[in-house]
C-alpha cells in the first residue's frame, strides 16, 4: 500500500498563482468597487422618506454615508427653494409622533411651495454632525438655508467633533475637500487635540471611518446594497434573526400612536422618581444663585454659552441661518417647584433669552402643555402645531433677511 500523501488541492492551486496576477486581481477589485462606489453614492436610496426612524439609524445598524444625505437632500428640493434643515437628536426627529403627525411635516404647510423641509435629525444626534454639515456643503446651491434644531435648556455649548454617532461625516467631508472654510476646519481639529487622550480615543473609529469612505466610497456602495438589495448585519430591532436581511427600503415609519392618557401617564410618573425630580431642579438651581434681595446667573455662564454659540454659527456661510428653538420643561415637573425653587427657574428663563439675544443668537421659546409631550422630553402630536407655527412665524417674519 503506498503511503504517499496526496497535495491538497489549495496548496496545488497556490503554487500556480503568480504573485503579479493575485495582486492585480486585488488592484482592479478595489479599482471597480471605488468606482461603483462613486456611482451608488449618486442614488437616492432614501427617495422621500420623511426622516431617519430608529430602525434606519444607528440603533438599526444603518449609517448614512455623506453621498446618500446630499443626493436625498437635491432630489427633492429644487435649487430655487429655500431649504430648511432640521437637524439634531431625537426631539426633533418627532419621537412619539408617528409620520401623519409629524411636526416637521406640520411646518411644511406652514412654511408653503417656496419652502423645502428636510429632517436630517437622527437619535442621539447632535446637530453638529448633520445639519451644519449638511448646510454649508450645499450652501452654494441655494439662495438661503435656515438649519432648526432644539436647544437645550439653560445650556448649550456647541462642539464640532466629540464622541458625536455621525462625526463621521465630517471627517469624511474633510477627506473630500467639502470644508472650503478654514476657520471651521481649524475647529474640527483644535476640538480634538484640547480634549484629553482618554476622549480623544471615543471618535477614532468615527476618524477612520470617515477617512476610508472619503477615499474609497466604501460607504456609498455598501449603504446602497444594504438598502436597496440585502442588509448584513443583525440588527436586534428586527425582531426575528431569519429576516435580519431584509433591504432597508422595506422597513417602514412604524412609530406609534399613544392616546394622550398614555402620555400623560408617562409624563406623570416622572414626577414619582426623585432622581428625575432632582436632575431636573440641577438644571438651573446649580446656574442660578441668591444676590441680595434677587438673584443672578453665575457669572460667565449664560454669556458663554450664547457667545460660544454665536462664534459657532459666525463661521457658517453667510447665507445659511441658524435658529434655536428651547422647549421649556412640562408644566406637570414645573409644578412640583417650591416657591423659592419657581422664583430660580423664571429668573433662568430671561436670562438665558436676555443673553441669548445679546449674543445675536435666533431663538424661539416653546412652552407646550402637558398634553403636548410624549415623556419627560420627547413630543406628542399635540405639539406638532404649535411647535411648526413658532418656527414658521420666525422664518416668514425675516424673510431672506439676517435677523
Amino acid at each position: 500500500m503506498s503511503t504517499e500523501q496526496k497535495t491538497p488541492w489549495l496548496e496545488r492551486w497556490t503554487v500556480k498563482l503568480h504573485p503579479w496576477a493575485f495582486f492585480l486581481g486585488i488592484t482592479l477589485g478595489l479599482a471597480a468597487s471605488i468606482i461603483a462606489g462613486y456611482y451608488a453614492g449618486q442614488e437616492n436610496i432614501y427617495r422621500e422618506r420623511t426622516r431617519f426612524n430608529q430602525k434606519l439609524g444607528f440603533e438599526g445598524q444603518v449609517y448614512p454615508s455623506l453621498d446618500h444625505l446630499l443626493t436625498w437632500i437635491r432630489k427633492q428640493t429644487p435649487s430655487n427653494k429655500t431649504l430648511v434643515l432640521v437637524g439634531g437628536s431625537s426631539i426633533p426627529l418627532g419621537v412619539g409622533q408617528p409620520e401623519e403627525f409629524l411636526w416637521t411635516a406640520a411646518l411644511q404647510e406652514r412654511l408653503g411651495t417656496d419652502y423645502r423641509v428636510i429632517n436630517t435629525a437622527v437619535r442621539g444626534g447632535r446637530i453638529s454632525e448633520n445639519a451644519w454639515l449638511l448646510a454649508e456643503i450645499l450652501s452654494d446651491e441655494y439662495p438661503l438655508i435656515w438649519v432648526i434644531d432644539n436647544r437645550n435648556f439653560f445650556a448649550f455649548t456647541p462642539r464640532w467633533v466629540r464622541e458625536d454617532l455621525h462625526s463621521y461625516l465630517i471627517f469624511e467631508a474633510w477627506t473630500t475637500g467639502r470644508l472650503n472654510n478654514p476657520a471651521r476646519t481649524d475647529s474640527i481639529f483644535s476640538a480634538i487635540l484640547s480634549d484629553p487622550e482618554e476622549k480623544r480615543h471615543q471618535y477614532q473609529d468615527a476618524l477612520i471611518k470617515g477617512f476610508f469612505q472619503g477615499w474609497t466610497n466604501a460607504g456609498d456602495l455598501w449603504g446602497y446594497l444594504h438598502h436597496e438589495h440585502f442588509f448584513t448585519l443583525y440588527s436586534r430591532l428586527e425582531g426575528q434573526p431569519t429576516k435580519f436581511w431584509r433591504p432597508r427600503k422595506e422597513i417602514t415609519d412604524d412609530e406609534p400612536l399613544y392616546t394622550i392618557e398614555q402620555n400623560l401617564e408617562r409624563l406623570s410618573a416622572t414626577t414619582e422618581r426623585e432622581a428625575e425630580l432632582q436632575d431636573f431642579r440641577r438644571v438651573f438651581a446649580d446656574r442660578v444663585e441668591a444676590a441680595g434681595s434677587g438673584y443672578r446667573i453665575q457669572p460667565g455662564f449664560y454669556s458663554e454659552s450664547a457667545q460660544k454659540t454665536a462664534e459657532a454659527e459666525a463661521m457658517l456661510p453667510e447665507n445659511v441661518r441658524m435658529l434655536w428653538v428651547t422647549i421649556l420643561p412640562p408644566p406637570v415637573l414645573v409644578d412640583t417647584l417650591s416657591p423659592e425653587e419657581l422664583e430660580r427657574y423664571r429668573f433662568g428663563i430671561q436670562a438665558n433669552e436676555e443673553q441669548l439675544a445679546e449674543a445675536g443668537v435666533n431663538n424661539v421659546t416653546v412652552q407646550l402643555p402637558n398634553e403636548g409631550f410624549h415623556d419627560r422630553q420627547h413630543l406628542s402630536p399635540l405639539a406638532s402645531s404649535e411647535m411648526s407655527r413658532a418656527v414658521a412665524n420666525y422664518i416668514l417674519t425675516y424673510g431672506k433677511s439676517k435677523p
